[in-house]
């Protein structure tokens, strides 16, 4: 028997290894089980979970002394480093009849378990469990296929099979929280949580369950780094500046939580940002450039490439808006799909030619689609963020929106940010001849579209937000300062 230290130990140093995310779940999907002696069709009816989302498994030929039925999934595959644990497999069932079930799971290295026949209750949601299969630490790249046998006495059957998991034993020991957790309870529970073996550790695994939020938030906590500007800070090393509040270097998903210290809502980019940076500075008009005709789809009647590597297709109807040089997409052929540029377009013969190495062939299906080469160019754009990002932090560090705004200075940093060159800014006022008037001016230069002697509506915008209750204030561009 484990005593509750090895069990605590066996948690905390244990390699944990999870099967890939997309493979976790066995989608209840006809698409992905195969059967015999069964058809396979979607459940819609009301008689479970709406999130089990089951298949209807209906036996087709009765036998004696049972009618027997087999379901086999398509196998799923493990990550390399899925290795020195084991797996199990778990769904739940509902049977028209009483039946009996049996659940093999196997790997590719031709290693398997099998449950016994166990009886399972007619009219009720059951919950069936494999036994679990030790996974070898020196095997690599395996698949694990689950096979589901289901036999009755009560001659033709159907039953309902739901939400099917496959899940590695020691999964739970990743949850730090979980494992804190563990680690101040009492040692006669650990000990008979360890001693289980259907399923091991049905305790731990429960509350795996309820806590993975709170791992989430644990983790969270973790890695902030704090500290005291009291302990020292140096704007050259990263190691005294705390990622919880300083607004150079925290996360910017946390900038509208601190945020909200300084009265300020982070609620909508800035004013001519896109997230791109070398797109133009609105999005507006952009949808114009996006060619109409790139959605059609023309249907290939023949389509044949040559000993030289032409490729020939005929289509159904004349290619509308098809150039030499334009991109098409072929989909649906058996050797011939890809994206191709076009060598010549015949609209007389609704013929279009393209290069493509490979042997001379011939076929009769598939389509082509003209690509938009402008949305292309577009994909290929630098993802910067124009400034997004650094003029967030700026924003909260300087508080111009917040508790600092209706200040010279919130007026100065509210358009700063937007200006080039040296940034120069005049802020004047004057309560005796110009009562609750403020004009700011800035070097039509380096001024965003600045035209002298007029207003730029971009930075009287952004004047507008950061303004001191009750005053008016101007803004013009101007040659010299």
């Amino acid at each position: 028997m484990a005593t509750s230290n090895e069990a605590l130990t066996q948690l905390a140093s244990h390699y944990v290894n999870f099967l890939n995310e997309e493979d976790t779940y066995f989608y209840a999907s006809t698409g992905t089980w195969s059967a015999t002696n069964a058809s396979l069709a979607p459940e819609n009816t009301r008689l479970y979970r709406e999130q089990y989302r089951p298949i209807k498994v209906q036996a087709l030929t009765a036998g004696s002394p049972y009618t027997e039925v087999s379901l086999t999934h398509e196998p799923v595959s493990v990550s390399s480093e899925y290795v020195n644990d084991s797996v199990d497999a778990t769904f739940f069932l509902f049977a028209s009849v009483p039946i009996e079930v049996s659940v093999k799971v196997e790997n590719s290295a031709l290693q398997e378990v099998t449950t016994e026949y166990f009886s399972v209750p007619a009219s009720t949601w059951t919950v069936i469990r494999s036994d679990t299969l030790a996974i070898p630490g020196n095997i690599l790249n395996q698949t694990y296929q689950v096979t589901v046998y289901l036999r009755s006495q009560n001659g033709i059957f159907n039953v309902f099979l739901a939400h099917p998991v496959v899940k590695n034993a020691f999964g739970f020991a990743d949850n730090l929280f979980l494992r804190e957790t563990i680690a101040r309870m009492p040692r006669f529970l650990i000990d008979s949580d360890s001693e289980q073996t259907r399923p091991q550790f049905p305790m731990s695994r429960l509350m795996d369950v309820g806590l993975v939020y709170a791992d989430r938030a644990f983790r969270q906590a973790l890695d902030f780094r704090y500290r005291d500007i009291s302990e020292g800070r140096d704007d050259e090393d990263e190691s005294t500046r705390s990622t919880l509040v300083d607004t150079d270097i925290v996360d910017p998903d946390y900038l509208p939580w601190l945020a909200q210290f300084v009265g300020i809502k982070l609620d909508r980019l800035a004013a001519g940002t896109t997230p791109w940076s070398n797109l133009p500075g609105t999005w507006e008009g952009m949808h114009e450039d996006i060619d109409p005709t790139a959605d059609v789809i023309y249907s290939i009647t023949s389509i044949s490439r040559d000993g030289s590597g032409t490729v020939t297709a005929v289509l159904l109807t004349s290619p509308t808006g098809f150039s030499i040089g334009d991109t098409v997409t072929v989909e649906g052929t058996v050797g011939l799909n890809g994206q191709f540029e076009l060598t010549n377009v015949d609209t007389g013969t609704n013929t279009l030619t393209w290069l493509q190495d490979g042997s001379a062939t011939s076929e009769s299906i598939g389509s082509v689609t003209l690509v938009d080469t402008e949305w292309i160019e577009i994909e290929t754009f630098d993802t910067t963020d124009a400034n997004f990002i650094p003029s967030r932090r700026d924003l909260v560090a300087d508080a111009r929106t917040g508790h600092d705004a209706g200040t010279c200075r919130s007026l100065r940093d509210g358009i700063r940010y937007l200006l080039s060159g040296t940034q120069t800014i005049d802020v004047f006022f004057d309560p005796i001849q110009f009562p609750w008037k403020i004009f700011v001016k800035t070097l039509t230069s380096e001024t965003p579209g600045g035209i002298t002697g007029a207003e730029s509506a971009l930075l009287a915008s952004e004047l507008r937000k950061v303004k001191p209750m009750g005053f008016i204030v101007y803004h013009e561009c101007v040659d010299s300062l």
